[in-house]
């Protein structure tokens, strides 16, 4: 998670890890999955162990939801010509 290209990407995913509201930590989930994408999932992954039933369930729609964007782009590979 020590990517310098992205300098927040260490502050939020603590935040969605540890914060010790659910309201942030759910708003840090949030922010992970819409500017960081498929490098959030590892944070994303650990949040399902979250203690709150509704951090868990945001996790899990973004894990779904990052699958889903995952798919279609490998599909969209599949399709272009080679």
């Amino acid at each position: 998670m020590g990517d310098s290209a992205n300098p927040l990407l260490e502050p939020i995913s603590q935040a969605a890890l540890s914060d010790e509201s659910p309201q942030i930590r759910i708003a840090a989930l949030d922010v992970l999955i819409s500017r960081y994408g498929q490098d959030a999932i590892p944070v994303l992954e650990q949040a399902l162990a979250d203690p709150d039933a509704t951090v868990q369930q945001t996790s899990r729609n973004s894990l779904e939801m990052a699958q889903r964007v995952k798919s279609q782009i490998e599909a969209m590979r599949h399709r272009q010509p080679k």
